[in-house]
């Protein structure tokens, strides 16, 4: 068995300062999340089996090239 090591380097939500709710509370349009790992394909695998995707709440949108 072979250990990787997985993490998300940094994330967090998207907010819309324009955009409040009933109680004046910013919305949040989204979120960001930076992973550094050894393949794109490792971090689809993480993430598309995350319950928010699973369950439809989030949508993925994986880049087309790596840095």
């Amino acid at each position: 068995m072979t250990l990787i090591l997985l993490y998300t380097e940094f994330g967090g939500p998207l907010l819309a300062p324009e955009l409040t709710d009933e109680k004046n509370r910013t919305k949040m349009t989204g979120s960001l999340m930076f992973f550094e790992a050894e393949s794109i394909e490792e971090v689809r695998k993480i993430v598309e089996s995350d319950i928010y995707y699973t369950s439809g709440v989030v949508r993925l949108t994986f880049p087309s090239s790596t840095i």
